[in-house]
């Protein structure tokens, strides 16, 4: 999501779910790139998905591999108001999008994402 902002509600889920991706020992790029793979594929599959009016705000979805000394991924929209979007329930064109679809795409695959980076572990 667009920096400098925090969401309602993401910073339990992000502080959670870092911690418990801190603590996998052998964790490998493969493994997180794969976590993000599950949670852009969510956005897109389960309730509620990303609103799609024009396709941008989906569209600009990123994920990026960085090593801090140890593997990391950042993972956002650079779509500037994709903050606001995510944090204004209102009507779009796509059906059973909404608010929250970040946040939701975590909570909801929660266990799958700590799965899969957990099976690509190096050990």
């Amino acid at each position: 999501m667009k920096a400098g902002f925090n969401l309602k509600g993401m910073k339990s889920i992000q502080d959670k779910m870092n911690a418990e991706v801190k603590a996998i020992s052998g964790k490998s790029m493969k493994g997180l790139i794969g976590a993000s793979i599950i949670i852009r594929r969510s956005m897109d599959s389960q309730y509620p998905k990303i609103p799609v009016d024009t396709g941008n705000l989906r569209a600009s979805w990123y994920a990026t591999p960085v090593y801090m000394p140890h593997p990391g991924i950042f993972m956002g929209f650079t779509a500037s108001y994709a903050w606001e979007v995510h944090s204004t329930d209102k009507h779009y064109k796509r059906k059973d999008s909404g608010a929250g679809f970040f946040q939701k795409a975590l909570e909801n695959n929660y266990k799958n994402i700590l799965e899969e980076i957990r099976k690509e572990a190096l050990i």
